[in-house]
């Protein structure tokens, strides 16, 4: 679905090309919050309000585009951040930024490391 908007909608004018690494930051993001889910939550219950807390904390980093001064650098511990950043410096550019692109590559992998040990050592 992310990778087909773009190109549908015409509302933004980008290409696939551009808009793939963005869109692969995006379906990285998918296993970290089920992992996270799953170390915390002991039953469905849990995992359903996990999710719920989730979801608010990681849209925080949306803020970041109403900051224009390098403060808005705080929300970088929450790993959607540097997708949001790459999407944003995409849209307003037309060009890609590798350093929020590299950025978040290896903050997503490293994130998911972590996880997949804990998750591990749980089970």
């Amino acid at each position: 679905m992310f990778i087909l908007f773009p190109a549908l909608t015409g509302l933004i004018d980008i290409s696939l090309f551009d808009y793939l690494p963005i869109a692969v930051l995006l379906a990285l993001f998918t296993p970290v919050m089920g992992l996270i889910a799953n170390i915390v939550a002991n039953n469905k219950v849990q995992a359903f309000a996990v999710f719920k807390m989730l979801g608010g904390v990681f849209f925080l980093p949306l803020f970041a585009f109403f900051i224009n001064n390098d403060f808005k650098y705080i929300f970088g511990i929450i790993p959607n951040f540097w997708t949001f950043m790459a999407l944003d410096k995409l849209l307003n550019t037309g060009n890609q930024d590798i350093v929020f692109l590299g950025i978040g590559f290896i903050y997503h992998f490293v994130f998911l490391a972590v996880l997949f040990y804990l998750f591990n050592k749980k089970y």
